[in-house]
């Protein structure tokens, strides 16, 4: 293919991408970042890693509601096995340079490859990687935040990530929604007051006001991730679900300017830690009590017997 040609693949698909992200009214940088995402997991895809890995994080909100949900710039996996920095780096640069088999007009720089440790509410939270990509003359740089542990449960199953402009889209294998629930829900009670992760509660929120959920599958999910993560389950109801941690200063701040960042529809803390309360808390009852948990979650009626 002549230089000509590839710039005007390249040209198409920034015009493409342009009027993209103009009729959903997107950041046009957000739409760039999401597409290069969607391209480098496309590239994952066909490389030998792809089986190592699983997907998780807001990306598969794009999946789950046909939407962007809340605007992300990063990609998020889980790894089986050890971390370490020097492998993740090497097996990342590979992909780099992985030849896609349609002109999607992107390149990933290999030795723009970078890693480091990610370290949230002062934990070790897992690797994360930067690197470089460009369409054309517009280079930005993207984010994939990886993790550690073994199997999950339930086991991940494959999905097929969406694609902003209607290419050819990967196949991989990423989290269901229990799991992401059941993690985000254990984060909360592990950090109590120190959790300033705003987004679980507005994910684990608008979750259950979006889906409907099976109340056994729910229960061994998030009995599985607490003990996997060495958590006990709340004997009583815990910091998180209180209205003191939901009416708390602090909180209230941490909450508005997270919904004012990511131009989120307004929502009370109250009502979200509420809901999710309603949600969960039966659940952790079950579990202390060792009580089966037959129930299904409907988002207007809550759990019932129908």
């Amino acid at each position: 293919m002549s230089q000509t040609e590839k710039k005007n693949i390249t040209a198409s698909i920034l015009q493409r991408l342009k009027n993209y992200s103009e009729a959903r009214k997107e950041d046009r940088g957000l739409t760039i970042t999401n597409y290069a995402i969607e391209r480098f997991v496309y590239r994952f895809s066909l490389s030998q890693y792809a089986s190592q890995f699983v997907l998780k994080g807001a990306q598969l909100f794009r999946i789950w509601t046909d939407s962007t949900y809340r605007p992300t710039r990063d990609l998020d996996l889980l790894r089986f096995g050890d971390p370490d920095i020097a492998e993740l780096e090497r097996i990342f640069r590979q992909i780099c340079t992985v030849e896609s088999d349609i002109q999607d007009g992107i390149v990933f720089l290999p030795e723009t490859v970078k890693g480091e440790v990610i370290r949230e509410e002062n934990n070790y939270d897992g690797i994360r990687i930067k690197l470089e990509f460009r369409i054309g003359r517009t280079g930005e740089f993207m984010q994939i935040d990886i993790g550690f542990g073994d199997a999950v449960n339930p086991p991940a199953s494959e999905i097929q990530f969406p694609s902003i402009l209607e290419m050819p889209s990967a196949k991989f294998r990423a989290y269901c929604q229990d799991t992401v629930i059941a993690e985000k829900v254990e984060a909360m009670i592990t950090l109590g007051y120190a959790n300033s992760r705003m987004k679980d509660f507005y994910d684990v929120y608008t979750l259950s006001k979006k889906f409907h959920y099976d109340g056994i599958t729910l229960k061994d999910t998030i009995q599985s991730t607490f003990s996997r993560r060495h958590t006990d389950i709340p004997n009583k109801l815990p910091v998180a679900f209180s209205k003191e941690f939901s009416q708390d200063p602090l909180k209230q701040i941490q909450w508005n300017a997270f919904v004012r960042r990511n131009s989120l529809e307004p929502a009370d803390l109250a009502d979200v830690v509420e809901g999710i309360r309603a949600y969960i808390y039966p659940v952790f009852v079950a579990i202390k009590d060792s009580k089966d948990f037959p129930l299904k979650w409907q988002p207007d009626r809550g759990w019932s017997t129908q």
